[in-house]
Formats: C-alpha cells, structure tokens, sequence
C-alpha cells in the first residue's frame, strides 16, 4: 500500500534508516570526544540506552548486530563512576566505539538496500532465492566439523548442501554453486585452515581462500540475516564482515547454531541433538 507514492516498507526503511544514522552521529561524537578525553560517562551510558531501546522497536534489524555491539569490550573503569575518561583508558575505549560505528555502517547498508529494492527485500526472507528448506554448508579442510554440522542439519530434519557431493554435470566449480544456492540459508565454517599477514607482519590464522569467497556470495545472495559464520577462537576474520553475528567453534556451538536457525523460522528442536 503506497501513501504519497511512498509504500509503508519504505517508510519504515526510511525511519529504521534515520535511527541508525542519529546512533551513528552519536558514537563518531563520543569518539572525537574521546580522542580529545571530553567525554563524560554519562554522556556515554545514554548513548547505550539509546542502541538498547533502538534494538528493542527494530528487532530484526537488529538480528545479528545486537549481540556483537553489546558485547564490545569498553573501558571498565570508564564505565562505572568516573565523570571523565582517564587517559589511559582512551584506547580500549576507541576500539570499541570504532567496532560499533562499523556495526552501525554494515546496518545502515541493509536500509540502503530496502530503500532501493523495496519490493525484492519485501520478500527476501525465502520467496527471493526459493523456500526450499536447504541451507548450503560452505567449508574448508576440516572436515569433522563439516560432518558435525552435517548430522545437527539431518537430525533436525533439514537438508544440508554440500558441493563436493553434489554432481559436476560438465559445470565449472563456479557453475555448480550457481546451480545449487538456490537454498533458504549458509553456514560458513571458519575454520583455521590457513595462514595469512600483511607484509612484514604477524601470521594468523584465517579461513581458506574459498570460504571467504563464498561469504560474500551467499551474504549478497541471501542477505545477511540468512547467513551464519561458525568461527574457529583462533581464526581472523575478515575486516568487512565485522557486522556479521558468528558463533563461536566451541562448546555449546550446536545450541547457539540452532539458536540462529529458529530466528530463521526453521523447525528446530534441542532433544533431536540427543538421538
């Protein structure tokens, strides 16, 4: 229904825009006043309040996002009583803001994206790529963790996609993940099979070359909210997916993956782990 030529889904993308961007405004304030040590606690706890409450009306919006910005490391001792930040908390506290900020920017990317796609994004949360109840497992050389969340996907009674097990058909391997991401989500498992650095520095570990790739393709595919990263501790993210959830490769992982699934409207059933 359109008002003004305006439809209501471009409305709300325009409001939800608007919130993220006055959030935005106010953490570049809050880390220009840190830099010059003029921030005052308060000042920062609002500003807190304020993603909460956002969160809170814009849930999904917020999926995926949420949890990484709350979770941000700030200066504990800036947090609490002090009225303004002592200098030797500066640093940690500019990184988290930072992380926030490029939170912020990944969120203001998906209103961008409702504003000029109304229409496909209206319908993004199966119709676009089909409903057909897959989710593609993108992975690398680990291939228990490739056959664990395998089994989690069967047992909950979900088809899982795997290329290699798919047939060539003559296909290129581009080709047949073209033919077969015709699916309703992605896991990616990144896991540390790599290693990688900048010239002249540290190496760190870092998911293959292949599944970094294929991010990009099912995030711009599927949109970001169908798209899950299961991390190994020690593996590097990429810097452009800091807006992305990720699930930890550890303890309890089954728990929180199935977690996600749920948000995405998938059947899932934590006694089905057990049998």
């Amino acid at each position: 229904m359109k008002r003004d030529g305006i439809s209501v889904g471009e409305r709300a993308a325009s409001a939800e825009a608007a919130g993220v961007r006055t959030l935005r405004d106010k953490a570049v304030q809050l880390l220009n006043g840190a830099n010059s040590q003029t921030v005052v606690s308060s000042e920062f706890a609002a500003w807190r309040a304020q993603v909460s409450h956002f969160f809170d009306e814009h849930s999904q919006l917020a999926m995926g996002y949420r949890e990484q910005i709350e979770s941000i490391s700030f200066a504990t001792e800036y947090c609490g009583t002090e009225d303004v930040m002592p200098p030797h908390a500066t640093e940690d506290f500019c990184r988290g803001i930072s992380t926030a900020i490029a939170c912020l920017d990944a969120m203001m990317d998906d209103c961008n994206a409702k504003l000029c796609w109304p229409e496909a994004v209206a319908g993004s949360g199966f119709d676009v790529v089909g409903d057909s109840g897959r989710i593609f497992i993108v992975h690398g050389h680990d291939d228990a963790a490739r056959l664990e969340v395998k089994m989690l996907l069967e047992k909950q009674g979900i088809e899982p996609v795997v290329l290699f097990e798919q047939a060539n058909g003559g296909m290129t391997i581009i080709e047949k993940l073209e033919a077969h991401s015709d699916v309703r989500a992605a896991i990616l498992l990144m896991t540390a099979d790599d290693e990688g650095r900048l010239c002249g520095g540290e190496l760190h570990h870092r998911a293959r070359q292949n599944v970094v790739f294929e991010a990009g393709m099912f995030i711009g595919r599927l949109g970001r909210d169908r798209v899950i990263l299961l991390v190994d501790e020690d593996a590097e993210l990429p810097s452009d997916i800091v807006g992305i959830g990720f699930i930890s490769h550890k303890n309890g992982w089954q728990l929180s993956l199935l977690k996600e699934l749920k948000s995405m409207g998938f059947d899932v059933d934590a006694n089905r782990l057990i049998g």
